[in-house]
């Protein structure tokens, strides 16, 4: 559903293509993005919903409610992001739609941070980067997503209502230290 930028697709391509510059990275780049995903149904009626790579990054996407999934699935490669914090910021962000959604998380990165975290963010059993391994844990599923679909969304715009008050408030302090 979403293209890493520069790796399976150029952005602003029309343009760079009249310069010359056709690819940035070797192999081939005729990916296409698609347009809905949906569950994979387990033995045992088990709903999962897979998400490559970085795009359980995003909120949106990764919206999940009890009647969709009941547990997300990140297959992922962090080899491009080197020796850097990109692995721990992926995994945490990973990690934070589970809570999000209410939901368990399974992750398997070929060398980044392979973990299973339960709907509250706990990470139940995890494998550090580069380590091999395999994890064997039972996975907490439950029927009933902790926070719903609606209320994600007003509680997204509540803590960033919070945020620009905050950044206000200490403006207005910092300018009357001033005066």
């Amino acid at each position: 559903v979403h293209l890493v930028p520069f790796g399976e697709y150029l952005p602003f391509a029309d343009l760079l293509g009249r310069l010359g510059l056709k690819q940035l990275v070797a192999g081939p780049t005729t990916y296409a993005a698609g347009n809905e995903r949906h569950p994979i149904e387990l033995p045992g009626g088990i709903r999962v919903l897979p998400f490559i790579c970085y795009e359980v990054i995003f909120p949106d996407l990764v919206a999940v409610d009890a009647t969709s999934a009941e547990l997300i699935v990140n297959v992922t490669n962090d080899a491009w992001f080197g020796d850097t914090p990109g692995p721990y910021q992926h995994f945490r962000q990973a990690q934070i739609r589970a809570v999000e959604n209410g939901v368990p998380l399974l992750r398997a990165a070929n060398n980044g941070i392979s973990a299973v975290v339960d709907p509250r963010g706990r990470i139940l059993d995890a494998l550090a980067i580069d380590a091999r391994g395999a994890i064997d844990v039972q996975v907490p599923i439950s029927n009933q997503a902790i926070v719903s679909s609606s209320q994600r969304r007003i509680n997204g715009l509540m803590i960033m209502l919070l945020f620009a008050l905050a950044a206000f408030t200490m403006n207005v302090r910092q300018r009357l230290r001033a005066n």
